[in-house]
């Protein structure tokens, strides 16, 4: 479909295209055929017709998501799992007899919160604490998209408590149970991947770092492992503990197919499918030790005991985003849930001359 700069068009062919665009967005077409930016004044000229129902919203809201991930402030996980909730809000809502997604108001959107979930055999439970705070971050993001495109007015979750959800919303694992979940890392007695994944980001790797390491990021520089970094981490060299390093060294030695060879995964899935293994085996030993039973711990508290514990060591908060490889030292703060009394001093190559 052929894409126009909104300047060159009359107000009529500026809302007929919107009009062809959202229904191409809503129906699954790739958001990499279109430049969101440039489509910006489209979609908001479409947006601005008699009625906006929530199907159109949600081709909106989407749109906004996908420039998210591109500018890297959602991973295309955590994305795909906001637009799975965001698609079930829209036919909730439409379900519900709302034709104007500027109708919705909070008794209906709350009705979403609440809603009962289909279970096997035909029966339905109610959402548990976890489903309704999903439900309730997606909405708010939902509608907070909305409003920034001045397609709603108003906030319907405004009275309604939900989870705040910063970057690296977890509490870092306190030293006891590392060593519990170093005891539980592996699953049976041959099993050399449970340990040298919990050895990785014991470490400092993020669960995204971790399925792309390699044989040869492990025997580069003995004692240290080598992480490639993405858009939002730095590559960098990690210190492996001294049991962390005869793990992967057995880990290393068990596959034997040369340097290239990944570590820790073993399909051929996509990067969505590779980064939920990768958690998954961390999750796994989390939950064998017992630690998980604790809501506020994930597989990332694991990388942020290493932040924290570089901060231990050294009294610097630069040291901790070095281990981490965060760009900023206040994603560092954030993941070892470090509140200085007063605000750091920039690390020395950042300083501006």
């Amino acid at each position: 479909m052929p894409y126009h700069r909104p300047g060159l068009l009359s107000a009529d062919e500026l809302h007929r295209l919107g009009d062809r665009i959202i229904v191409d967005l809503y129906h699954g077409a790739a958001l990499e055929a279109c430049t969101v930016l440039a489509l910006a004044d489209v979609l908001v000229a479409a947006a601005m017709t008699a009625t906006l129902s929530p199907e159109a919203a949600f081709a909106l809201v989407a749109s906004a998501v996908a420039a998210k991930v591109e500018a890297g402030d959602y991973s295309q996980q955590s994305a795909n799992k906001l637009l799975g909730l965001q698609r079930r809000l829209a036919k909730f809502l439409t379900a519900r007899g709302v034709a104007d997604i500027r109708a919705a108001n909070r008794r209906s959107v709350e009705l979403w919160l609440k809603a009962s979930i289909p279970v096997a055999g035909g029966g339905v439970r109610p959402p548990d604490t976890r489903t309704i705070d999903n439900r309730i971050w997606a909405a708010d993001a939902f509608f907070f998209a909305l409003r920034q495109l001045d397609c709603y007015e108003g906030h319907p979750l405004l009275d309604i408590e939900h989870p705040v959800r910063p970057k690296g919303h977890c509490r870092p694992l306190t030293d006891g149970e590392v060593d519990l979940g170093r005891r539980f890392a592996r699953r049976d007695l041959r099993d050399t991947r449970g340990p040298a994944a919990w050895a990785v980001v014991e470490a400092g790797a993020s669960t995204g770092e971790l399925m792309r390491v390699t044989v040869a990021d492990v025997t580069a520089r003995p004692g240290h492992c080598w992480l490639t970094g993405d858009r939002r981490r730095l590559a960098r060299f990690v210190e492996l503990t001294p049991s962390g390093l005869v793990a992967v060294e057995a880990r290393a030695r068990s596959l034997g197919d040369g340097p290239d060879r990944l570590l820790i995964y073993e399909g051929a899935g996509s990067a969505e499918s590779q980064q939920a293994s990768a958690s998954k085996v961390i999750g796994d030993a989390l939950r064998r030790s017992g630690v998980a039973r604790d809501a506020a711990v994930k597989p990332s508290s694991l990388r942020a005991f290493a932040g924290l514990s570089a901060y231990h060591r050294t009294g610097d908060i630069t040291a901790a985003a070095a281990v981490l490889g965060c760009r900023s030292l206040d994603d560092a703060a954030t993941i070892i849930g470090w509140e200085p009394e007063q605000a750091p001093e920039p690390p020395p190559h950042r300083v501006r001359p």
